[in-house]
């Protein structure tokens, strides 16, 4: 009988041996069949850097339910020997997720990748006075996203700026080239690139107000 058809645990096997003379001996023994482990991670995960996340996995299989995972690389996990470490690669890794039986050395693994973007600094505030200095709302990190739009709307939900190319056109505190008064204005920044949305507030300042 196959593996296949006795399905998984134990089962007796007997062996006979006939001699010349047609007497028979027998001989019986217990053969076991595993499952083969079966590994499961999600969808690819999108992460900025310096943040970190937990990879969840899941791991079933073997006769026994003695798994062993282990995952390759071990770089940015806080545990290589768990099914749900946290993550915090400085860079876009691929891991493997690897289960084995030690009841049976049957092995299986999946894989997935830790995309990690440039974490996009955002200043709260900014002093557009016409003194040359911190005159625009810099946004450090926007250049790594090309297709990032970015909106600044008023306590009214007025928008009162819109671009899609940042590094190039900064919010400098004014629309349509009128001066914005001073106050609390709130931010929407849509990458584009499977990150989440970013939103806040920044404070408008100006001397002598």
């Amino acid at each position: 009988m196959m593996p296949r058809e006795a399905g998984f645990g134990p089962s007796p096997i007997t062996y006979t041996y006939t001699n010349e003379f047609g007497c028979d001996t027998k001989t019986s023994r217990i053969a076991f069949v595993d499952l083969t482990p079966k590994v499961r991670l999600g969808n690819d995960i999108t992460i900025f850097k310096g943040d970190t996340v937990t990879i969840k996995s899941t791991v079933t299989g073997s006769y026994k339910n003695d798994l062993v995972v282990s995952w390759s690389p071990t770089t940015g996990l806080n545990n290589s020997s768990i099914g749900r470490p946290v993550a915090s690669p400085s860079i876009t890794t691929l891991y493997i997720l690897s289960a084995k039986s030690l009841f049976s050395n049957c092995i299986n693994q999946d894989t997935i990748i830790i995309i990690v973007k440039t974490k996009i600094q955002i200043p709260t505030g900014f002093t557009p006075n016409e003194d040359n200095i911190n005159e625009n709302w810099v946004l450090e990190g926007i250049e790594d996203y090309p297709n990032a739009e970015v909106k600044i709307f008023n306590r009214w939900g007025g928008e009162m700026f819109s671009t899609k190319n940042y590094q190039n056109n900064p919010f400098n505190g004014k629309k349509d080239n009128s001066t914005l008064p001073m106050g609390t204005y709130y931010y929407v920044i849509k990458t584009g690139d499977d990150v989440p949305t970013l939103t806040g507030f920044i404070t408008l300042v100006r001397g002598g107000q």
